[in-house]
């Protein structure tokens, strides 16, 4: 169930994020901009291609931690804990 709600977290964070990135890059370029020059935004298909490959793999190594740690729980232990 973690593992789940986590992968939905990061579809639904990858295109997200494309957004707020693209925005964030638009208005460095148009902040930087003067009279002397003119930074232009070009942002390619392999640019989104990389980033959606770093986030799956920080995703699986992730998810493997996590998975890997709560194999290990002793869950009685940690229920009868008191807080």
């Amino acid at each position: 169930m973690l593992v789940g709600e986590f992968l939905v977290l990061t579809l639904v964070g990858i295109p997200l994020g494309f957004l707020m990135g693209y925005g964030f890059c638009t208005a460095i370029a148009v902040v930087f901009e003067t009279d002397l020059y003119r930074i232009p935004l070009v942002v390619s298909r392999g640019t989104y291609a990389y980033a959606t490959g770093v986030m799956l793999v920080a995703f699986v190594a992730t998810a493997t931690t996590m998975v890997r740690r709560v194999g290990r729980l002793d869950l009685v232990a940690a229920l009868k804990m008191r807080e």
